[in-house]
């Protein structure tokens, strides 16, 4: 079983229809999952999707029911604190940005990719990928 280690904003493209990527990123889930993929996420990523939803105006109800159903799709969450020296250093090294050395740091512990829309992650993290490209 392959897993992959997915960012907020892939998770956040595919629950919003109107998001340039909401096709290709349902594709990636579609496809990955039918060829037996695992998602991990850092803890962050839960925080991120609820609150970025309802600060782009999806009632607060609606929201915190992203949560959830991400939990109920992702077969590990890991807590911050695991991988936060490892983040540190990541970030440092590769001049990412601080929620973006979280996700390398997970996937590089797990030996995992990092699934992303963030070109500049990707450039400069030579275990992201992004969701078309798998």
């Amino acid at each position: 079983m392959t897993l992959l280690f997915v960012d907020a904003s892939v998770w956040l493209a595919s629950l919003n229809m109107k998001e340039a990527h909401h096709s290709k990123v349902r594709s990636f889930f579609t496809k990955t999952l039918s060829e037996g993929a695992a998602f991990g996420i850092p803890d962050l990523c839960l925080l991120e999707c609820v609150v970025s939803l309802a600060r782009s105006g999806v009632p607060v109800k609606e929201a915190l029911k992203v949560e959830p159903k991400i939990r109920a799709i992702v077969e590990r969450v890991v807590p911050l604190a695991e991988v936060l020296s490892q983040a540190i250093e990541i970030g440092a090294k590769l001049r990412l940005r601080g929620a973006d050395a979280i996700y390398a740091a997970c996937a590089k512990q797990d030996n995992a990719l990092l699934v992303t829309l963030d070109r500049e992650v990707i450039d400069r993290c030579s275990w992201a990928r992004s969701p078309e490209s798998l």
